[in-house]
């Protein structure tokens, strides 16, 4: 059977003629109950059979559906846990009646519609009884349900159950409570959309108080599988008013009148020393909270600033003299989490009204005096998370924030040298982007130690390839700041981008591998808004658009022609094109030239094909009326 379940995995196309077979050795597999593990290799084999019939883009044989109505009643019968005590069954389990959940989990993701009416009977049948086991399996064949039947269907059946499941949050049983508290997690994950009007909410706003009183009180109870659990689930609930929050940052939110208790019980999650999982997912979810916040919960995110400096500043003032490995260790953990969250609440606060983002600056000496003091420590993991916190404040503070750059010079040095820790060298790459637009033509004291460094980075073939996008795009970035000054760095931008373009149009042609072709898109985006930043940084200087730019304009035409000939551009892709096309027609005398390419004005109607308002169209509409002034009679 386990040669079966990765046959199914690898050849998914020859397994016709021999299904009927493998569903008759499925079903003596479970009539063996000495052969538990061959029962559980029978249900490996059909959920990969369920993934690669769920994860297809073409046609498939159906085996899933076929099965489906004899498969599932073994699945349901199997659910129910065989251990004799409660102690025997914790998070860690895995058993047949797990694999029959997980199995149970894909099967309906695959199948749809047609799992609902068997399972809910299962579950109605079994959620009250008596025996924890039967009640533990009716939750868990519950939450596998909800990823399956069409929206419409099962949000109302989700409203329904709701009451049900938070008051199961205190059973008797603590196998039923872990499994109920995943349970909400699972149908908040899968249903829970307040925003979109083709169906009603599965938690309505005038029902978050009984949820999230149900959910707060798990995330503070004794058992940690079930404190992670609802921590998760408040994660899954606060992702739903994200959206709403980011594009409404005035507020308030349905979450408002909540927040501080979210908050406080996150933290406090936080502090258990008996689970340090639960520790980085309080975190995470905490940073997932602040996310949705407003300017209603402006003073709470003022207030949480000091709050967490002061223990980010623990980490080191009651560390020992010297930390062991596993100290370090837990240190940086601590503080990669802190920087995370001082991130959101810098960015937050940014948004949601002029007069927070002008309290936060007044915490900013304290905030990046407690960063350079974190890349101190040994840790290229916290470096990472307190650079990005770093690039939130030079957001916040715009021009404000060149009076640290003395004292950040030497960090972001060592994170564009850092080759061998690539999310390092990215995250360094990346603080050069938020410097670059915020500091504009201020960060020329530092242009040519940071031109240097990251040229020398894109010459590294040790460097991972997935550094290389960001690194691209910050050259574009760093001539929109420094503008004329960037005359000196050209001849090697230039050899560089050729390079990288040509690459990429080797890939193009000869590969089909879709990680390769999304990994080579990136990159083509990135050569692209390089070009934009040089053309647009350069502009202003007549001389330097004659001698520099125009010369390189039928090359740079060539390459975006070849960018949607190939048709394996994706919609960064796009953007990024046709913005270089307006770029160019801005250039004086080239706009003639690019309307007598067939293949650039056929790259420009595709693009105002797309939706008005969205990225794509825009971008057309300003390449459509650059286009239009430079053919214009002078």
């Amino acid at each position: 059977m386990e040669c079966l379940a990765d046959i199914a995995f690898f050849y998914y196309k020859f397994l016709e003629q021999y299904i009927g077979t493998i569903f008759e050795l499925t079903q003596r597999a479970f009539a063996d109950a000495a052969a538990e593990d061959v029962a559980i290799k029978a249900l490996d084999f059909w959920a990969n059979v369920c993934e690669e019939e769920c994860d297809a883009e073409e046609g498939t044989f159906g085996f899933a559906a076929r099965v489906a109505p004899a498969l599932v009643p073994l699945l349901l019968r199997t659910l129910p846990s065989k251990v004799a005590t409660e102690d025997e069954l914790d998070e860690d389990t895995w058993d047949l009646s797990r694999a029959a959940g997980l199995c149970l989990q894909v099967l309906t993701r695959t199948v749809g519609d047609p799992m609902l009416e068997p399972v809910m009977a299962f579950v109605q049948q079994h959620v009250t009884s008596p025996d924890w086991r039967a009640r533990e399996a009716a939750v868990t064949a519950f939450g596998a349900l909800v990823d399956g039947p069409a929206k419409e269907k099962i949000v109302p059946v989700a409203q329904a159950a709701l009451p049900s499941l938070l008051g199961m949050l205190k059973d008797t049983s603590l196998p039923v409570r872990r499994s109920t508290a995943y349970c909400i997690g699972m149908v908040l994950e899968q249903l829970h959309a307040p925003g979109d009007p083709s169906r009603p909410a599965v938690v309505p706003p005038d029902g978050l108080a009984p949820v999230l009183s149900a959910l707060l009180g798990c995330v503070g109870t004794d058992d940690a599988a079930v404190a992670d659990s609802a921590i998760w689930a408040v994660s899954k609930l606060a992702a739903g008013y994200a959206e709403a929050a980011q594009d409404a940052p005035e507020g308030p939110s349905p979450l408002s009148p909540f927040f501080q208790g979210i908050v406080q019980a996150l933290l406090a999650a936080a502090e258990r020393p008996d689970a340090l999982k639960l520790r980085g997912d309080a975190y995470e979810t905490l940073c997932d909270v602040l996310n949705c916040a407003t300017a209603a919960e402006a003073p709470l995110l003022l207030q949480l600033v000091p709050h967490l400096l002061t223990k980010l500043s623990a980490t080191w003032e009651n560390a020992p003299a010297q930390l062991s490995a596993e100290g370090v260790e837990a240190q940086a953990e601590m503080q990669g989490h802190l920087c995370g969250v001082l991130m959101v609440i810098t960015s937050r606060l940014t948004k949601v009204g002029e007069q927070h983002a002008e309290a936060l600056r007044g915490l900013a000496d304290a905030m990046m005096t407690a960063y350079l003091r974190v890349f101190s420590c040994r840790s290229a993991t916290v470096h990472g998370e307190a650079l990005m916190a770093v690039g939130a404040l030079v957001d916040a503070l715009g021009k404000g924030f060149i009076k640290y750059m003395q004292a950040l010079y030497p960090v972001l040095e060592l994170g564009l040298k850092n080759f061998s820790e690539a999310s390092m060298c990215a995250n360094a790459v990346m603080l050069v982007g938020d410097l670059c637009r915020e500091l504009e033509a201020e960060v020329q004291p530092w242009a040519d130690g940071i031109m240097y460094l990251l040229l020398t980075a894109m010459a590294n073939n040790d460097l991972d390839r997935m550094v290389k996008p960001h690194i691209i795009s910050a050259f574009g970035d760093m001539a929109l700041a420094v503008g004329p000054y960037f005359e000196r760095f050209l001849p090697h931008v230039a050899s560089c981008l050729g390079a990288a373009a040509q690459f990429t149009n080797g890939v193009a042609a000869t590969s089909d591998d879709e990680d390769a072709l999304s990994y080579n898109n990136a990159l083509r985006a990135s050569i692209l808004e390089a070009y934009t930043g040089i053309f647009q940084g350069l502009a202003s200087d007549p001389v330097k658009v004659n001698t520099l730019l125009k010369p390189q304009a039928g090359a740079v035409a060539e390459f975006v022609s070849i960018c949607f000939s190939d048709k394996t551009f994706d919609d960064g892709v796009l953007v990024a094109a046709v913005g270089v096309l307006g770029d160019l027609a801005s250039l004086d005398g080239v706009a003639p030239m690019l309307i007598g390419k067939p293949q650039l004005m056929e790259l420009l109607n595709h693009c105002l094909s797309h939706e008005p308002g969205s990225a794509v169209h825009d971008a057309a509409d300003f390449a459509q009326q650059a286009l239009a002034h430079g053919t214009q009679p002078k």
